[in-house]
């Protein structure tokens, strides 16, 4: 098989940039170690550009998280309202027990959703799946992190600062 189409890299070589017609021009970014490739790239989605990292299988091969990202960018339009009752059912009440100033106005779901901007997309070689986005100021300064198993379900979420 060759690298072109299984884009498998030995340990010993940094493998050449796959360009996809749907995610764009992914590089290689490292080994992070002899089981594991980092890969990265930007494509667009809802119009926005996204940083993409991808993970490499335990034999160095992104062929099958280059094909789980291109699922992920095609279906964002349904992945986006499951993000959105997600978001709704999970976050939004985090947000407004902890993060919300008292005195101040509570957004509307629609507010807090437009305050959402993805940033990143970090997908694996399981399949497993990160979605980044900037909250704005709705949590400090903080990151709002999704994670999504193999089956596109959104298992938990997390505000790393």
């Amino acid at each position: 098989m060759s690298r072109k189409s299984s884009h498998r890299a030995s340990r010993d070589e940094s493998p050449a940039p796959i360009e996809h017609e749907v995610l764009g021009l992914i590089r290689f970014r490292c080994h992070l170690n002899p089981t594991c490739d980092e890969y990265e790239g930007t494509t667009e989605i809802d119009g926005a550009e996204v940083e993409l990292n991808l993970y490499s299988d335990e034999d160095l091969n992104i062929t099958g998280t280059v094909t789980r990202t291109q699922e992920l960018v095609r279906d964002h339009g349904a992945m986006s309202k499951r993000i959105a009752k997600y978001v709704a059912d999970n976050v939004m009440p985090q947000y407004m027990n902890g993060w919300h100033q008292s005195g101040t106005r509570k957004p509307t779901r629609k507010e807090f959703m437009s305050q959402l901007t993805m940033m990143v997309l970090t997908v694996h070689a399981d399949g497993k799946a990160t979605y980044w986005f900037d909250p704005g100021e709705l949590f400090g300064g903080h990151i709002l992190q999704l994670f999504m198993d193999s089956k596109s379900v959104i298992t938990d979420h997390d505000t790393p600062g």
